[in-house]
């Protein structure tokens, strides 16, 4: 399987939070980010696709108490966008990277 390389811009709070893991690891930033993206896969990859649900969305709450572990839940929308690092504005420069 051919390797390819992916560019991921954290924002700098997340950014920080996986230097943090990889100093504690002694690996390095990337190495910490697939390991994270390969969990989250892997745990997407265990249940059936119609156990894959949006939190706070209707089929999220239509899930019987107790088992909850057999679902995949997805946080909603606002929450990743939240995340997501800032766009820069038309015509702004990036500065210092």
């Amino acid at each position: 399987m051919k390797k390819e390389r992916v560019l991921i811009r954290f924002r700098p709070e997340i950014y920080e939070c996986f230097e943090l893991e990889a100093a504690y690891q002694g690996l390095r930033v990337g190495t910490i980010a697939n390991q994270l993206l390969i969990s989250e896969l892997n745990k997407a990859a265990s249940v059936k696709p119609e156990h894959c649900v949006v939190f706070g969305s209707e089929d999220y709450a239509a899930i019987p108490e107790g088992k909850r572990s057999n679902y995949y839940v997805l946080p909603e929308s606002k929450d990743i966008i939240e995340y997501l690092p800032k766009a820069l504005a038309i015509g702004e420069e990036e500065s210092g990277l």
